[in-house]
């Protein structure tokens, strides 16, 4: 049985690209910005390539993921799919982040999100709503709140 969701969010925020990229890619605070992130770090850097590790934990079902990034400031944004080379809990997961400056004075950026997952095996509804569905705002509001602090 495979199941999943996707969708886009979209946000302004009071901040400059360079400190949304600051939060967006900093891992390893992961659980303390992000809700239901148990666990989050790198486990392979290779100039724009970056691999991480995700542990989400949702009423106490834990999913474990591998997603290998290509990070690319310069160009506005960061694209993921999952890093095929382990073994994850999800079936898939591709997307991307992309910020664009829209006023430098004062500091106002776009923020746009992307995401595009698959569950494998039985999943929960309810853990499949919480991931798919209230991650999608979730998972840029907390960009926001952390960027505009």
């Amino acid at each position: 049985v495979e199941s999943g969701g996707r969708g886009i969010a979209v946000f302004h925020i009071n901040a400059t690209p360079t400190k949304i990229w600051s939060k967006i890619t900093d891992y390893a605070r992961y659980p303390q910005m992000v809700g239901h992130v148990e666990a989050c770090s790198n486990y392979k850097v290779v100039g724009s390539d970056i691999y991480t590790r995700f542990v989400l934990s949702v009423v106490g079902t834990e999913v474990e993921y591998f997603i290998h990034h290509v990070y690319k400031p310069e160009l506005g944004y960061l694209t993921w799919t999952l890093d095929y080379s382990r073994l994850s809990d999800l079936d898939d997961s591709v997307g991307y982040w992309r910020v664009t400056s829209l006023s430098e004075s004062p500091a106002v950026s776009r923020l746009e999100y992307s995401v595009d997952i698959r569950f494998k095996g039985y999943v929960p509804g309810f853990v499949q709503d919480m991931i798919a569905k209230k991650g999608l705002t979730d998972a840029a509001s907390w960009v926001k709140r952390e960027s505009e602090k």
